[in-house]
């Protein structure tokens, strides 16, 4: 057999021993590591190492003593070497012996057996350094026999180089990573750097933002109250030209009613008896200003009466004989429901006593008579109207002139007809002990109970009360227990009522 055939076998065999040594020793240690106080060391970082005895120290270091021994220059690799297993600096003796041995081509692994049996090792290190080193202890103690000049030596060094050599690559491959790693780092940390700037620089935009917003708004604020007092002026005032209007229309009307007496014969010999008559006429313009100021705009009362225009319309569809028949509005006021009557092809004409009404009515182009409506009503035909309506009229009237008129609305509607009468309402207790009174022409509060036994009393049917415009919810009482119901009920419930009343096709005996 050639010494060729012999050095492959021997070089295979080392090979194989060494790998199953390998194999072996690392089983080996992995059961130690599992010791629980290594495994706690290494999964909890800050365990107190100073509690772990130094061969506990030795096994946990072990796992990163290969990337000490490949990872390193070879004057580095000694230094360290020097530094793990004798604890000192390497001499110049030392660094040349080992260093020429390594250019040689001795792998690490046998710098570092020999270093292991120096009796300056320290022994915790002599302990790691066994457990790693043991695979290569056999093929030590072979090439120990073969002297140093024979290229058998060499030849069985090339397994333990080539496992060093890929382990060196490994190593290398890691800490090439981990650089690109460190880089990527560094990039993310400088992107950190300036998005951290950017926050802070729009963080001081936004602060300069809000106080200009800020000022901005308290100069919206300022602007915002001077036009809220400029509308109130504008709503003075405008409240103020219409009281003179209205002046100057009563003075007018007054004016051209005495003119006609005084140009005729027949009244012009009573002329200081006609001008006492006309001082009297000052309280209409009164009204009307009263009327303005406290009723609303127009459109405002528009808006309260369009409910009933629903019941007009539904007594027109249900009945159509009725539609032919004309409405009677009783105290017709500026006109508001007169113009949403007309609006809808309603027949309907209104009767009111303030000849300053009746005036702004008339030149609104509706039909209104300046007179009593007792007096209207009985030059009224008997069943000739379609409803006859009045709005906050009936709390003005004295009980008999009331009665009357009750029985005359029933005398003049037609069979169906309907009647509606809306006055304030005293369930509510601040309208019926404060707000009823602001009128001065008020007599007294009507509950819906009297007004409804009137116009049983005068034979009407289907009669109803329909409660209306309570006050808005923010005025109501936090709460919705019984009693906080009740209180609500009474002072921020509905501040208006209606009866709504229908004289039946076949006339009933009542109480009359």
């Amino acid at each position: 057999m050639s010494i060729e055939r012999i050095i492959q076998q021997v070089q295979r065999q080392a090979q194989v021993l060494a790998s199953e040594w390998q194999d072996e020793q690392h089983k080996s240690l992995d059961r130690q590591l599992q010791h629980p106080v290594i495994v706690s060391a290494i999964h909890c970082p800050m365990t107190n190492h100073a509690n772990l005895s130094s061969t506990h120290k030795s096994l946990l270091n072990w796992q990163h003593r290969d990337h000490l021994y490949l990872d390193r220059d070879d004057d580095v690799f000694l230094e360290q070497l020097y530094l793990q297993l004798l604890g000192r600096p390497i001499d110049e003796t030392g660094a040349k012996d080992y260093g020429d041995q390594l250019v040689q081509g001795t792998p690490r692994a046998f710098i570092a057996l020999t270093l292991l049996r120096s009796p300056e090792t320290k022994a915790d290190a002599r302990l790691a350094e066994m457990l790693l080193l043991q695979p290569f202890w056999l093929l030590d103690k072979v090439l120990k026999k073969i002297p140093k000049t024979n290229k058998l030596r060499k030849l069985l060094y090339k397994p333990v180089t080539s496992w060093e050599l890929s382990r060196k690559d490994f190593w290398q491959s890691t800490r090439y990573l981990q650089d690109q790693l460190d880089e990527k780092q560094d990039q993310l940390d400088e992107k950190q750097k300036q998005i951290n700037k950017q926050q802070s620089d729009i963080a001081t935009i936004c602060q300069h933002q809000q106080a200009h917003h800020g000022a901005t708004l308290a100069q919206l604020a300022t602007v915002v109250s001077q036009i809220a007092t400029a509308q109130a002026m504008t709503h003075e005032t405008g409240q103020n030209f219409h009281l003179l209007q209205h002046k100057l229309n009563y003075h007018q009307h007054a004016l051209e009613r005495l003119l006609e007496e005084l140009a005729n014969p027949q009244t012009a010999s009573a002329t200081t008896p006609a001008i006492q008559n006309h001082l009297g006429d000052r309280l209409d313009a009164y009204y009307v200003a009263f009327e303005d100021f406290n009723r609303g705009t127009r459109d405002e009362i528009r808006h309260k009466l369009s409910p009933y225009l629903n019941l007009i319309q539904e007594r027109i569809q249900t009945y159509p004989e009725l539609a032919q028949k004309p409405l009677l509005d009783i105290g017709c006021g500026r006109g508001e429901w007169l113009q949403i009557l007309g609006e809808q092809q309603v027949i309907a004409t209104g009767v009111d006593m303030n000849p300053v009404m009746v005036d702004t009515c008339q030149h609104a182009g509706l039909s209104v008579t300046c007179n009593d409506a007792l007096t209207w009503l009985r030059a009224q035909a008997d069943n000739s109207h379609l409803a006859i309506t009045g709005f906050h009229i009936i709390e003005h009237l004295p009980f008999d002139v009331l009665f009357d008129l009750f029985a005359e609305t029933y005398r003049v509607l037609a069979p169906n007809g309907m009647m509606i009468f809306e006055t304030p309402n005293p369930e509510n207790v601040l309208v019926g002990s404060h707000t009823f009174y602001h009128d001065f022409t008020h007599r007294n509060p009507i509950t819906p109970t009297a007004i409804s036994f009137l116009a049983k009393y005068h034979n009407f049917a289907q009669i109803d009360i329909l409660r209306l415009h309570p006050y808005p919810s923010e005025a109501r009482v936090a709460g919705h227990d019984a009693l906080t119901e009740r209180v609500n009920g009474h002072l921020t419930g509905p501040q208006d009522f209606a009866i709504l009343a229908i004289k039946p096709a076949v006339e009933q005996q009542g109480g009359k």
